[in-house]
């Protein structure tokens, strides 16, 4: 199996280890759940992972839980938790990390993030964007 989809069920709690027997998934949704809590290491086994979206859930923190520095994760869906901080651990070895979506979070700190996360924005998000809104938090 290489897609699941567990979007719009009621998961609270993702425990590690809950998907180290299928490492060949690319793409993981698990959208519109009630998310708070995540493991660390609950997807370090999941090496072949993509696409992982947790998109509409009530997550606060980002643990170690993403895939090891020897993923290929591409695309991160965060949009609509209660996220409030990036710090260097939130992303972590996440090198290949094309697309992050952050929107719909009650972000106020990228200030250790910064430096190692490229950033760069959609023209049509950043017409929304306040331009102090990164300013004195990466420079």
């Amino acid at each position: 199996m290489t897609k699941l989809f567990l979007e719009n069920n009621r998961i609270a709690k993702i425990e590690r280890g809950l998907f180290s027997l299928n490492s060949y998934l690319q793409e993981l949704h698990l959208d519109n759940n009630d998310i708070e809590v995540i493991a660390a290491g609950a997807f370090a086994k999941l090496r072949k992972l993509e696409h992982l979206s947790l998109q509409d859930n009530e997550i606060l923190a980002l643990p170690d839980a993403l895939p090891d520095k020897t993923s290929s994760l591409r695309y991160l869906r965060l949009s609509g938790n209660n996220l409030n901080t990036l710090n260097d651990h939130s992303l972590k070895g996440q090198d290949q990390l094309d697309v992050l979506w952050l929107d719909r979070n009650n972000i106020s700190a990228l200030v250790e993030a910064c430096s190692r996360i490229p950033l760069s924005f959609d023209s049509s998000i950043s017409k929304r964007t306040r331009y102090r809104t990164f300013r004195s938090r990466c420079s």
